[in-house]
């Protein structure tokens, strides 16, 4: 359903301008006018409304993931021969490498893609999470576990935080999935835009920890000022302190920094802010550098390393540069750093960037970089494995 604001008129009167009085008319009315046609609209054709514009925002990966997990599933089929445990699958042998209308035609087509599109936000990788303690985990993941469990079928969406889905996935991790909906009219083209926006609450279970994970929002669904993710976050806490009686407390992440500077478990560390002790800032990134040596801090390390012998004949230079280097390391500021896992290879690689203390909220914000292959939770599930591991033999 597209909406323009000359559409609206019959509404609003004469709409002279597009001034910022009539266009909050006009986006009330439409508001007025959406409550309507979902009380009149079944809940599978509003699900339908908001996966679609969900999916045309999809990357080709995670369509190519999808059309897969509907063929697995019998939810869609690659010839016109008849499937009678899946009667209703729908044929997308003409859609070829078109992986997005592939993906559309089932969700038009079949309802019980519903169900696979809901799993597959549980499981899939998110651009951004956020990583807490509490000491009331375990009551906490028990009194999560009477929400509603899931099934694979389409759930309720809602505008704010509230009734959440909980999956026990597995004997590792459970989730609590907030569904939460997006509408906008866009300001250039009057259109009518909506979107499908999963919050995921991920119980660790071994590590006792509490990840949330959560993807960009387009600016346009945003309104006010530009703290959208603070207040997400935020209204995540004050949840699980209300409901579950769990105080989410930030895990301090610090340790990071003399991890990735170390090497410790194979991690790399390719990319940092500094703010020195005598007040010059600088941001060092090894870019494509296949020996992923940072500049300055790090070419001077190897430089150590690589003329060792040399160095020993003169102990006090040596020893004078690496006091140096220690003293950049350790007596600087360090805002945020990037840390690579290459896992074997370059196209297996996870690669994330830290922000220390967010905003100023006491919380580490991991920016999960995109791979164009691996698809899935399971890179941030590593490194969180890999966080609880240091975790442990630091403390």
């Amino acid at each position: 359903m597209k909406m323009r604001l000359f559409e609206l008129q019959e509404y609003t009167g004469n709409i002279c301008s597009y001034s910022q009085w009539t266009f909050d008319v006009v986006l009330v009315l439409y508001k007025y006018k959406r409550s309507i046609w979902r009380h009149i609209m079944t809940n599978e054709e509003i699900y339908a409304r908001y996966s679609i514009s969900t999916i045309e925002s999809y990357t080709s990966k995670e369509l190519k993931k999808i059309r897969a997990l509907f063929l697995e599933c019998g939810v869609a089929q690659n010839d016109d021969q008849l499937m009678l445990e899946h009667e209703h699958a729908v044929n997308i042998a003409t859609y070829g490498t078109d992986f997005r209308a592939a993906v559309l035609a089932c969700v038009n087509g079949n309802s019980e893609s519903f169900g696979i599109l809901e799993e597959w936000e549980y499981v899939r990788d998110y651009r951004y999470s956020v990583i807490f303690t509490t000491e009331n985990f375990n009551s906490g993941l028990d009194a999560a576990a009477q929400f509603t469990s899931f099934e694979r079928k389409c759930f309720p969406f809602y505008s704010g935080i509230e009734s959440p889905v909980f999956w026990n996935y597995n004997e590792d991790i459970a989730f609590l999935k907030f569904n939460r909906v997006f509408d906008a009219i866009a300001p250039n083209t009057d259109e009518e835009v909506r979107i499908r926006y999963p919050i995921i609450a991920t119980f660790h279970k071994n590590a006792k920890l509490i990840e949330i994970r959560f993807d960009t929002l387009r600016t346009v669904f945003i309104e006010g000022p530009d703290d959208f993710y603070i207040e997400l976050i935020a209204s995540i806490q004050h949840f699980f302190n209300r409901e579950l009686n769990c105080e989410l407390t930030p895990l301090d992440l610090d340790f990071l920094i003399t991890t990735g500077q170390s090497g410790y478990g194979g991690v790399r560390l390719v990319a940092q802010s500094m703010r020195m002790a005598n007040g010059t800032c600088a941001e060092l990134d090894s870019g494509k550098n296949e020996q992923y040596l940072l500049p300055f801090v790090g070419e001077l390390s190897d430089f150590l390393v690589r003329f060792e012998d040399s160095f020993n004949r003169v102990p006090d230079l040596k020893h004078a540069f690496e006091d140096f280097i220690d003293e950049k390391n350790t007596m600087s500021y360090y805002p945020w750093i990037t840390l690579l896992w290459e896992n074997g290879c370059k196209t297996k690689a996870s690669k994330v960037k830290f922000t220390f203390n967010y905003c100023q909220k006491g919380y580490c914000l991991m920016q999960h970089y995109f791979s164009s292959t691996l698809v899935g939770m399971e890179r941030m599930n590593n490194v969180v494995g890999f966080i609880d591991a240091v975790r442990r033999n630091t403390t």
